[in-house]
């Protein structure tokens, strides 16, 4: 019972942190060079990068925002995670190997 009160709590805190604008605005985003739901399709089936599920096993916390972004002509997954504690962490991912390269 007290599990699936914490998931519903988390999830209500992930719903929070999202609407109150504490994730990445759409205009951050944007300007880092993000590439588009088509972009990001095209990148993860022709195995240029790796599939969002290996980003999940490396990033710690609940997975409330990802994002697969240009940063200087090299792939990068822009992850924002919810920790057990209730703080946001941005973690940034290569998106060719899977390994975390910087938070």
């Amino acid at each position: 019972m007290a599990k699936a009160r914490d998931r519903r709590w988390i999830g209500f805190l992930a719903v929070a942190v999202t609407a109150a604008g504490l994730t990445m605005p759409a205009a951050s985003v944007a300007s880092a060079g993000c590439l588009d739901a088509a972009a990001q399709r095209n990148a993860i089936q022709s195995g240029a990068v790796v599939r969002p599920t290996a980003v999940r096993r490396v990033v710690p916390g609940e997975l409330i925002d990802l994002a697969l972004c240009d940063q200087g002509g090299h792939l990068v997954y822009i992850a924002t995670a919810l920790q057990p504690d209730g703080s946001v962490k941005r973690v940034v991912v290569d998106a060719r190997t899977g390994n975390v390269v910087g938070n």
